[in-house]
């Protein structure tokens, strides 16, 4: 089955997105770098044995420099619907939880989120962290910055909380 009619399949039949836990720890020097990375990953697989899961820590691998990484993903067979891709592959959870990870960080040196991944991001002179082979993500960086332009970011960009809606609620703008 090709990769376009696997996807029609899944949405057709109901194919959800993995559930996925992770305990994430990352280390960064107080001006930013990153220094390291140890997460794992708990994957919900559904009925579906098969569905590769054991990437879910390439987010922060294949996007930011981490010159000590460890990762494990575990993926568990449950008694629900098979589990399935509908963007991307096998990592959808781990991209999400990775963010939030690396925000955390971010806020936790004092940097902002936005110029926190910029300055850790590989670029096309890094090698691919797994493979030693040259960088598949080398426009990642200015994809990000575009993104940010486009957007307003740095006109817009508050700290988490700080402004609040005529009915309460807290807004705020980001980028991952």
């Amino acid at each position: 089955m090709s990769l376009h009619a696997d996807r029609i399949y899944n949405h057709l039949n109901g194919v959800r997105q993995f559930k996925t836990r992770a305990q994430i720890k990352l280390g960064a020097k107080k001006d930013g770098t990153i220094t390291g990375m140890k997460a794992e990953f708990w994957t919900d697989q559904g009925t579906n044995r098969s569905t590769p899961t054991t990437d879910s820590y390439l987010p922060l691998l294949l996007t930011f420099k981490c010159p000590d990484a460890a990762g494990k993903v575990n993926g568990i067979v449950t008694n629900t619907p098979q589990t399935g891709y509908y963007r991307c592959v096998a990592h959808p959870g781990g991209a999400y939880l990775m963010n939030i990870a690396v925000t955390k960080l971010a806020e936790k040196v004092g940097m902002d989120p936005l110029e926190f991944r910029l300055k850790n991001m590989v670029t096309m002179e890094d090698k691919d962290q797994l493979t030693e082979r040259a960088s598949a993500m080398v426009t990642i960086k200015e994809t990000i910055q575009a993104a940010a332009d486009k957007i307003g970011y740095a006109e817009k960009k508050h700290a988490p909380g700080a402004k609040t809606l005529a009915d309460g609620r807290k807004h705020g703008i980001g980028i991952s």
